[in-house]
Formats: structure tokens, sequence, C-alpha cells
């Protein structure tokens, strides 16, 4: 993938991120209408910083967490566009909004198992579709600031930093170190009066600058319409905000005047560019004199409400998700994730506790019982842990039955406003020589649906997988497993979370190439490209359901009875990817990490174990032999 093609995927990650962040700042700015200008203006803030900067610092607060409550992306990866769109059998956007991402993959095109990638086409086409278009709306801009400038030669100092000329219409600030006021040629003492604070307002507030960056901004991202719709009612917001800071000097006497001037000025106004200067009279006129007419003081209290949200805004659209970590338990068959912050509690059996939360795992024997039985049994204990009057709500967990149990109003506050998730195991497992037939996860309720909606059952299930995809016959004996058969069960067990469950998973495999193994004292990394794919078998069909391919390093601690996980690392999107891999991968190989990508014999082989699986199913009618199409499932 070449340089253009990174930067435009990172362009268009950063434009999806935006939008969503965009969405918000509308929905606030809706509430704010009765507020002054000023704080509707502050809130394109987190808007302009999600299209120019690609990173941001991590929050349990982050509007984009709203979008994540459900990780298991719908058929897709775990992120917008991810770098390796064309690397994958079916290409998919991750979005946490239902409904955004199968529209968008719905437009995808399916590339082919082997040869030439189309989806990689694509993307090289459409970098240089947008790469032309900056270039054109920058020669564009450029040209008109040059033909302003040429029409300024002739203006005449008034004072200190204003000038005229009769070669404009209206009055605007120009210029990016010196801002200069330049005033059409024969304005009114009293117009010119409303005129110079008005432009004296802007340069105050550096909207001289503000304006430029955030046209930069939608250069950048002229493909997407909602970021030009940001961009004009960012300009009306400014201008507003501006006219009520004028007449909150002026005093409320001034309004008449000033409209009379704004309304001459926006009639004498000849096509000044959107990229232009700050003109006087330059955006929504008929808007901004009823704004101005219809101003009044407001109440203290819309005062304090409005800084509150603003502020709770501004930090809560800039922030990214905090990261989650990885849990996986070889006793009790799951793999989870949770708050990256979250550690051990070592006086408890398989608790992780964390700021603003907690949760453990169990399990519950429940032999001839139902899940209803069990789930009342735990809600209504004689100790009361979920309070008297708990709630049970019926769920489905990675295709499972499963119950939520939502504490009462009265739950003892030492509890910590626990909440309960029983899951029936898809088959019993054994745990210490005993039987268990329900997993149970207890959690704050706030992150008790989050952390359950990751939740994955190891091992083999109906419809389930096992390392490498291959299913092992039941009576056959249990081998010492090899190095790189944990690498395989690893993959499978981080992957699968991040992907649509039940019947889109009933079965999933991976294939991996090896770049280098590194022992240091009792732990051993393994650097590698992992290719994670997975089917179901649908209308006498094998359907591909999701899909990833990227470098990764495992980290593993050597024991006696084996490799227990210590660490799974993936390189950070966007424009971090490059750097994140030359630092965690060894210096011979990093190269390798960020340019190897996945011959066409490891997606072959991929769905040659699943033709393999199926076969072996109990299933009516027989999966077809030979090479089977491979299609992407609705989202």
């Amino acid at each position: 993938m070449s340089h253009l093609e990174d930067v435009f995927l990172t362009i268009v990650n950063m434009s999806i991120t935006a939008s969503f962040v965009a969405a918000g700042v509308l929905l606030v700015r809706l509430l704010l209408k009765k507020a002054p200008k000023i704080f509707s203006y502050i809130l394109w803030a987190p808007v302009l910083f999600r299209l120019i900067c690609p990173v941001s610092f991590r929050s349990e607060l982050s509007f984009l967490s709203l979008l994540n409550l459900y990780p298991k992306r719908e058929a897709g990866f775990s992120r917008f566009v991810p770098r390796n769109t064309g690397l994958a059998q079916t290409p998919a956007l991750g979005s946490g909004a239902v409904g955004v991402g199968g529209a968008v993959n719905a437009s995808l095109p399916a590339a082919a198992p082997a040869g030439a990638n189309i989806a990689q086409i694509w993307i090289s086409v459409l970098s240089l579709i947008w790469i032309s278009g900056v270039i054109a709306l920058l020669i564009y801009s450029a040209a008109s600031y040059v033909k302003t400038r040429r029409m300024l030669r002739t203006a005449t100092r008034v004072k200190g930093n204003v000038f005229e000329t009769d070669a404009i219409g209206t009055a605007f600030v120009c210029g990016f170190i010196r801002p200069k006021i330049y005033v059409p040629a024969h304005i009114g003492d009293a117009d010119m009066a409303y005129i110079l604070e008005h432009e004296r307002t802007h340069i105050r507030r550096k909207d001289y600058l503000v304006k430029p960056l955030a046209f930069l901004a939608l250069v950048l991202h002229w493909f997407n319409p909602l970021i030009w719709l940001c961009f004009a009612l960012m300009n009306r917001d400014m201008e507003m905000s501006c006219d009520e800071s004028v007449l909150r000097r002026l005093g409320d006497g001034a309004k008449c005047g000033y409209s009379n001037t704004l309304l001459s000025l926006a009639v004498k106004r000849k096509g000044l560019l959107a990229a232009g200067p700050l003109a006087f009279g330059e955006n929504h006129a008929k808007g901004r004199i009823k704004n101005v007419l219809s101003l009044k003081k407001p109440a203290f209290w819309v005062i304090v409400v409005a800084v509150v949200a603003v502020c709770a805004a501004v930090i809560v659209f800039a922030a990214n998700p905090s990261a989650n970590a990885a849990y996986t338990s070889e006793d009790y068959k799951i793999s989870l994730r949770y708050p990256s912050g979250w550690k051990p509690n070592p006086y408890y059996i398989e608790r992780y506790e964390g700021t603003g939360g907690f949760f453990q795992v169990g399990a519950i024997d429940g032999a001839g019982l139902t899940i209803d039985e069990v789930a009342e049994n735990e809600a209504f204990h004689r100790l009361s842990p979920y309070g008297t009057k708990p709630q049970i709500l019926s769920r489905t967990v990675d295709g499972q039955e499963a119950r939520l149990i939502l504490p009462s109003v009265d739950q003892p506050e030492d509890m910590r406003n626990q909440a309960g998730l029983i899951v029936r195991y898809p088959q019993a497992v054994q745990i210490n020589g005993s039987m268990y037939h329900y997993l149970i996860l207890w959690a704050d309720k706030a992150h008790i649906e989050k952390i359950g909606n990751t939740l994955a059952f190891l091992g083999i299930q109906a419809g389930d997988i096992s390392p490498g995809g291959i299913a092992p016959e039941s009576d056959e004996a249990e081998t010492e497993k090899t190095l790189d058969e944990y690498v395989s069960e690893a993959i499978i067990a981080y992957n699968k979370p991040l992907f649509r469950g039940g019947e889109y998973q009933m079965f999933a495999t991976e294939y991996h190439k090896t770049l280098k193994t590194v022992n240091q004292g009792d732990t051993v990394t393994v650097y590698l490209v992992a290719l994670y794919m997975q089917y179901q078998y649908k209308d006498n069909e094998i359907v591909l359901t999701g899909a990833s391919c990227v470098p990764v390093a495992i980290t593993f601690k050597m024991e006696d009875s084996g490799y227990t996980l210590l660490e799974y690392w993936e390189p950070e999107n966007g424009v971090s990817y490059a750097p994140s891999i030359r630092e965690k991968f060894p210096s011979d190989i990093a190269k390798a990490g960020i340019y190897t990508s996945m011959e066409a014999d490891g997606e072959s082989i991929c769905l040659q174990r699943a033709q393999e699986y199926f076969a072996r199913q109990s299933i009516e009618e027989q999966v077809p032999s030979g090479r089977t199409e491979i299609s992407a499932a609705a989202s």
C-alpha cells in the first residue's frame, strides 16, 4: 500500500469519526438555540480537532463509546476502515452505529479470493480522486486569494490597520500575521463605527486564523457533505456570536443602526468565496439581522447551563473511548474485553477492579434446571445481593441463551451496584473436577452489558471453533500443544469477540505467517501476520461473515504446563500504524511487518478448513465440493 493510500485511509477514518462528532454537535447546538451564539461557535472546536488530528486522549466519557456499546461489529472490522481493507476477502467497515456500517459495506466491492484484489484497486483509484480534489480546491482558493490581494493594492490607509478602497463592496479582515481591516470607500461615520467594532472583535478572537484552518480541514475532507454543512454552520455561528459581542459593548440602542449597516453591506456583497477573508456582510445576513433584533440578555441560569453543557460536550466529543484489554480463561472457557485500567484483585478469584467498575466470572452447576430457574435462584438469594426487587431480562450472548439481572434501588451499598449475567454453556464444562452448565458474569451495572457483549466461548460448541479451525474428535487423546497451536488459539480468542457472533460465527479459523520468535527469560514473543476468517453455512452455501489481516505480536509466559498468554498486541490505526509497528517489532522485521500481506494460499487454506468442518457436520444439504463461492453476509 502506497503512502498516498495510507494518508487517504487515515483521512477517511478521521472523516467518519468527525461525522459522528458533528452529529452530536448538531444535536447539542439545537438544545442551545436560546443561548448566546458563542457557545454554539465553541462547540465546533472538537469537530475541527477531529478533522485535523488523527489521535486524541482516551476517556471513559468519550461520546464515541456510546457508539461502541456492542462491539461485535456487523460482519466487519473493529475499526472504521482498516488499513488492510484491500487484503480481506470481503472488505468491510466497522461502525458502532447500527446501519451505518452496513449501508457503506453494501457499496464496497467484494474482492476476488485470489489474484488481483478489486478492493485494493478501488482504494488506489479513490485515493487519486481524493488528492486531485484537494489540489484543485487549493489551487482555486489560492487563485481567489491572489485575486483579492490584487483588488486591495489600491487601498489607502485611514488609520492604524484600517484601509479603504472602492474595489470592494463590504468590509472584511485580511491577513494572517498582521491582519488589516478593509472597508468600502465612502462609508458613513455611523456605519464605520459598527464595522470597525465587528472586525476588531474578529481580530481579538483570532477568527482570521480559525476560518482558514477550518477551510483547510474542509479541503482535506471535501468528499464528505456533512463537513460542508458544518463549515457553513460554523461560519454562521462565528458571525452571529461576533454580532452579539459587538452589541453587548454598544448597548441595545445600537440594534437598529447595526442592523441597517449589516443590511446595506450585505446588498453590496459580491461573490466573496467561503475561503476568503472575514467579511462584515458575508454570511446569512437575514438570519443575523433577526438574531440582532431579537437579542436579549440571557438569564443567569441559562449561562450556567450553557457553560457546563459546552465544557462537557467539548471533552466528550474530543476524547477517544478507553482502551480495552483481553481476558481469556481456559478454565471457564471464555474470552471477553474489559477496560484496560482494571487490575486483578488478589483477594478474589477471577475478579478485576478499577476506576468506575469491576467484573468477576464464576460458574453455576445448574444441572436439571432451566436458565430462568437458575436466574431466579441467583437474583432472589436469601441475602438479597441485588436488592429485594431485581429485574431479570432475556438476552442472547454469543448465540447462547442468557439472563441479565439488574439490581433494584434498595441493593446494599457494599455490593457496589453489582449486576449479573448468566449464560448457558454450549455444553457442560469441567472445572476442578466438577461439571458446570452455566457461566455467571458479575459486573457493575454501568459495564455489565458492555463487557457481556464481548463475551465469547472458547473451544468446541454447536457450530463453533477449535484452534486452527479444525475440530478434533472428542475421543482423541489429549496431546501436548505446540507454541504454534497456542498462537492459533490466541488469534481466534482475540478476534472472535470483535465480530458478529451467533449464526454468523458458525466456524472461525486463522492462518498466520511467523516473522520471528524471540525468547527472553521465561517469556516468548511471536511476531507474525495473522489472518482471521469466520464463516456460516446458509442457503446451501458457505458465507464469509468477517475477516481481518494485521501484523501482531503475541507474548506468552513459558510454564511447565504450557504457555500462558500475557499480551496480544495489534498496531494502532491511521498515521500511527507504521510508527507503532517500528516501535514494537525488532528492527530487522519491522519493514516486513508493515508491508507483508497474506498470500492467497492463506485464504484458500481457511476456506478449505471451513469446507471440511461443515462437511463433518450433520446438515441436510451437503456442502458443495471444490471451489465454493464466498459472499458477504448482510449486515
